[in-house]
């Protein structure tokens, strides 16, 4: 298994490839306009004008990035997505991803299990991840336990960063290396938004049939790189595709809101756990401005629902 490092995400070029990344989007184009198979619609003011913006789409299949690369390439438009590390725990896939216009883009929970696989040796449990949040989100205790001890205690390389117990607390170093990856990441994004392409966000930050709420990590992006925002709502892909590449057919509907605009307190610092905790309200309400621009927008069956919850955070998620 490969976990992510700082140093991985020094070596991201998203916008190396562009030959290659311009074929695969003609691949996916002609393979969703076989005949008899899926019937696309665009739906809503696209943006078209020369200035990049963040695209953030509700997330109801795994495949789902594939008929909005469709809308994007019938307009010829180049963007990149942003993505879980877990998509480059493999070589193979590492280098497939490495290659079509992808972005790292890691999470505390992300940090979390892998710096627990990496010292350990094994995947944390639920129950012991939960704990581990609890500890890092909101400074619950943890017990004497060997491994919570270990994780405390033992100096190393924490994926890329050098932890030494004797100096900074565990918590401390987890919220420096989030803050350290996510500014890697935002270099990375500053560099393919020089290039012309446009940012694709899953706020969610899961797949879930209905759409669930939108996470404040968009809406820190989108201050850190002064873009605006594009609501994008997909209706239709879990009845069209069906596991892997195979099409059941059917009608998918993509609808493009209008661009909601970030402003953060002066010398907001993305990303940042203190920075966060100061403009938390802040980013709360545009976080729900998004998830009801995108509610709005989207078929019935995927909106929103109160008596659905956002699918728990699990282990599996990250590793």
């Amino acid at each position: 298994m490969r976990l992510m490092t700082l140093q991985d995400l020094a070596r991201v070029n998203p916008i190396a490839n562009r030959h290659w990344l311009s074929a695969v989007d003609r691949a996916t184009s002609m393979w969703l306009r076989m005949p008899g198979s899926i019937q696309i619609d665009i739906e809503g003011p696209m943006p078209t004008g020369e200035r990049p913006m963040i695209y953030a789409c509700n997330h109801t299949h795994s495949l789902d990035f594939l008929p909005v690369r469709y809308a994007m390439y019938q307009r010829g438009q180049e963007w990149c997505t942003w993505i879980k590390p877990r998509a480059y725990l493999s070589r193979v896939q590492s280098i497939l991803f490495a290659n079509t216009g992808n972005i790292p883009m890691v999470s505390r929970g992300y940090l979390l299990a892998a710096d627990f696989q990496q010292l350990i040796g094994r995947k944390p449990t639920q129950d012991e991840y939960l704990t581990l949040r609890e500890h890092i989100d909101h400074g619950a205790r943890l017990d004497c336990s060997s491994i919570f001890e270990a994780l405390r205690s033992t100096d190393r390389d924490m994926l890329g960063r050098n932890f030494e117990s004797s100096r900074e607390s565990y918590s401390y170093a987890i919220h420096q290396l989030f803050s350290e990856m996510m500014t890697a990441t935002l270099k990375i994004a500053k560099r393919a938004i020089a290039a012309g392409r446009h940012m694709q966000i899953y706020p969610q930050g899961t797949v879930s049939h209905r759409l669930t709420r939108a996470r404040t990590g968009v809406v820190q992006a989108a201050a850190a790189l002064d873009l605006p925002i594009v609501p994008v709502a997909i209706s239709g892909v879990p009845q069209a595709l069906a596991g892997g590449l195979r099409r059941k057919g059917g009608r998918i509907v993509i609808r493009f809101g209008s661009p909601i605009r970030v402003r953060a307190p002066q010398g907001f610092q993305a990303f940042n756990a203190d920075h966060e905790r100061r403009a938390a309200r802040m980013l709360e309400l545009r976080a729900a401005d998004l998830t009801f621009a995108i509610d709005r927008l989207l078929d019935a069956p995927h909106r929103i629902s109160r008596e659905v919850d956002a699918p728990r955070a699990t282990v599996a998620r990250f590793l």
